[in-house]
């Protein structure tokens, strides 16, 4: 299914599901309390480890930081040097689809 705008070439949408999975590993006695309550005060209002640890691997999935053992010395805004809260990710797996395609609207952008 596509349109074809003079000019413009042929403009598609494409509705892609990414599913993945990543190991998110923590030192939780760093997650002190008092670290706990400025979190919630400063960012989110995270209450448990869970909440952290969905949180730090759908940073990590967007690859806005990489949380990597091997750069310990990488700050993420609210958890300081990863090292230092004995943060690490691991990607176990990564799966895309393609669940749609169609032609996008006469004018609009893809």
């Amino acid at each position: 299914m596509t349109v074809h705008h003079e000019g413009k070439g042929r403009i598609v949408k494409r509705l892609v599901e990414i599913t993945m999975q990543v190991e998110v590993q923590t030192d939780d006695s760093k997650f002190t309390d008092q670290f706990m309550e400025e979190f919630r005060a400063d960012f989110f209002p995270f209450h448990d480890m869970n909440d952290h640890a969905k949180h730090i691997a759908q940073l990590a999935a967007r690859e806005v930081a990489e949380f990597s053992v091997h750069v310990p010395t990488e700050f993420v805004e609210g958890y300081g040097p990863i090292g230092e809260m004995g943060i690490s990710v691991e990607s176990v797996s990564m799966e895309m689809e393609v669940l749609a395609t169609r032609a996008a609207e006469e004018g609009g952008a893809a």
